[in-house]
């Protein structure tokens, strides 16, 4: 048996290139020693871990082979996902946006080594509501500042006597001295 695999190795291995050649002949001298050699390193080469080795080691270049990745797709869709939303306001407490899967807590920490995403054409978002600012829901500056969507502080109004509640200051103010914010 071991005969056939020298004239197997001299007939293949032979057309390897030179920087094969040191670890073609270390594996060869394994055939001069027996399983339970005390030799070093073949003894290593013999031990039990390397059959874990060989799985892994085939599993990846089956893997390279079919052009396949190791994780599985549900992680890959899940970090596309997250890092397609993430934005650098998710990891500021005051601009978190509870209607954001990466502002929650649990994914928020999963998104952290993640890329922030690259938008070319942005959105504003009332933090009161959640809901889109566009032009059927137009943005209103409070005179502290802080911009919201007119719905969202026109039902504010309705529910406090004409007066709305800067939610990030508790700030009060009369709807009409809102003003209406233009954007570019």
């Amino acid at each position: 048996m071991r005969l056939e695999a020298v004239k197997m190795a001299k007939t293949y291995f032979s057309k390897l290139g030179a920087e094969h050649m040191p670890r073609v002949r270390m594996l060869m001298a394994l055939l001069a020693f027996p399983s339970d050699t005390k030799v070093s390193p073949y003894m290593e080469l013999f031990a039990e871990e390397r059959w874990t080795d060989l799985i892994d080691d085939f599993r990846k270049e089956n893997f390279n082979l079919h052009q396949l990745t190791g994780n599985c797709a549900f992680l890959i869709t899940l970090q596309c996902g997250l890092s397609a939303l993430k934005t650098p306001q998710c990891y500021k407490s005051a601009t978190k946006n509870d209607n954001c899967p990466v502002c929650s807590k649990q994914l928020n920490e999963l998104a952290k080594g993640f890329p922030i995403s690259h938008c070319s054409h942005s959105k504003l978002v009332c933090s009161i509501s959640g809901d889109i600012i566009s032009e059927h829901n137009p943005p209103l500056a409070l005179p502290n500042g802080h911009v919201y969507g007119s719905k969202a502080l026109e039902n504010m109004a309705l529910e406090n006597d004409g007066k709305v509640i800067c939610p990030r200051t508790s700030s009060v103010f009369a709807l009409g001295q809102a003003e209406k914010v233009y954007l570019m």
